[in-house]
Order: structure tokens, then sequence, then C-alpha cells
């Protein structure tokens, strides 16, 4: 299990410096930024607390333990959700291309095997078929 989150996590990583990958990571990172200075300053929040709600709107989990309370800022959270929504979701998007990709292009490896196991039946030459006789009896010749 260890490997498999390793090998996972490794990937998301990696995809996060593929070209394809960064434009949406700059606007992500834009979009909490401009979020995070907007409500630090409309909203009087601290920095830590304004990029804490952007977090947890753009991610739509909503705890409520913080609430816009100017109408700037109610009009703001309503057009930085619709905005934030798919700036993310294209992010997201292009992170699992960029994954899916590179996981198709790598060698398929079995990540809960052992090293040192191999598994033998699948071979040619312990497959039954691989030493039957022309005329297809499917008996094994000796």
């Amino acid at each position: 299990m260890v490997r498999y989150t390793l090998a996972y996590l490794r990937t998301f990583f990696g995809s996060l410096v593929d070209p394809q990958v960064r434009p949406y990571l700059v606007a992500a990172a834009n979009l909490l930024a401009v979020g995070t200075i907007f409500y630090s300053l409309i909203e009087g929040w601290a920095p830590l607390d304004a990029a804490y709600f952007c977090v947890i709107t753009l991610a739509t989990i909503g705890y409520g333990d913080l609430v816009p309370v100017t109408q700037l800022g109610k009009l703001f959270t309503m057009l930085y959700v619709i905005a934030g929504l798919g700036v993310i979701s294209a992010f997201i998007g292009a992170i699992t291309r960029v994954s899916v990709e590179r996981a198709q292009q790598s060698p398929r490896q079995h990540l809960f095997r052992r090293h040192g196991d191999h598994d033998s039946s699948h071979s040619p030459e312990t497959s039954p078929m691989s030493h039957t006789n022309p005329e297809g009896s499917g008996q094994e010749e000796h």
C-alpha cells in the first residue's frame, strides 16, 4: 500500500511541473492569491484566515466558520466561486490527463509483487497450449 501511495504521489507531483499543467497551476495560484488579498483587505481577515476561506470555498467544503459580511465581499464570493470552480476543475483535469498519459507511457509495473517474485503462470514456456501437436488435439508433445 505504501508503494502504491508513493507511486501515486510521484506521478501527481511530477505532473505539476509538466508544461501542459503549468498554466492551470499558475491560474489556480493566482486565484488563491487574489482571493486572499481581497478578503484580507475588504473583510479585514488575517491572511491565513483569508487563504483558508478561499481553499475551503473552492473545495466546496464550506464549514461556515468564516463568512463574508460586507456587500462587496458577498458579491465577490459569488463570482469567485463560479470562476474558481472552473479554474480548479480545469487544473484537476490537466493533472489527471498528464498523469494518465505518463502512466500509459511507462511500462506496467506490479506494485504489490515482492522484489524477486516471478509469476511464471503466464510465461509461454509453461503454457499448455505452447506445446501442442500440429493436429490441435490439445495434448502435449513429449
